[in-house]
């Protein structure tokens, strides 16, 4: 993912782990111009906060391909295999996420998403016989995303004998044994 550190920044300061569904502003959602911001919001939002959120990226026109099959898969689209398409369901928590895997199938099948660089490989969630189409099933082109930490981030990782040992390290290998 290509983002610089004021669009993290940007993201983490609006959609914040903690944020509840009623702090959202689309407004700022809007501000968002590429479909790698999208995706990084996408894995950086707790799904216990909702899904209002992930609607508004799977609505939107900038939406990657493989941001999009991620959030199906990541909504457990098993548990909702046996409701048809129109229907609404009573658990309005149910419903959204429900409404949210119909409008990725929907947008998904009319090739509604962007295909980019972003990679995601859903193998590992389908372990199953779910009546899911098999375009869903696909890995998209493009590369693995990484994630960069910042000296900052990852300061609070090492204890202090460790970081020493770090820093003496010769070879990747010592690294590799400290770790």
């Amino acid at each position: 993912m290509k983002l610089n550190n004021s669009q993290i920044e940007f993201i983490d300061q609006h959609f914040h782990e903690n944020i509840s569904e009623d702090e959202l502003v689309r407004a700022v959602f809007e501000q968002l111009k590429t479909p790698e911001e999208l995706h990084y919001l996408s894995q950086q939002h707790n799904w216990d906060n909702g899904v209002k959120i992930l609607q508004w990226i799977v609505e939107s026109p900038i939406c990657a391909e493989a941001t999009a099959l991620e959030i199906f898969w990541l909504a457990q689209p098993q548990e909702f295999q046996m409701y048809k398409f129109d229907k609404i369901l009573k658990n309005e928590t149910q419903n959204e996420v429900f409404q949210l895997i119909t409008t990725i199938l929907e947008h998904y099948s009319n090739q509604f998403y962007k295909k980019t660089a972003i990679h995601f490989d859903p193998k590992p969630f389908y372990e199953g016989n779910y009546t899911v189409p098999d375009f869903m099933k696909e890995a998209t082109k493009g590369e693995e995303s990484c994630v960069f930490y910042t000296k900052k981030d990852v300061s609070h990782w090492f204890e202090k004998k460790k970081k020493k040992n770090i820093q003496r390290a010769d070879s990747t290998i010592e690294l590799f044994n400290i770790t």
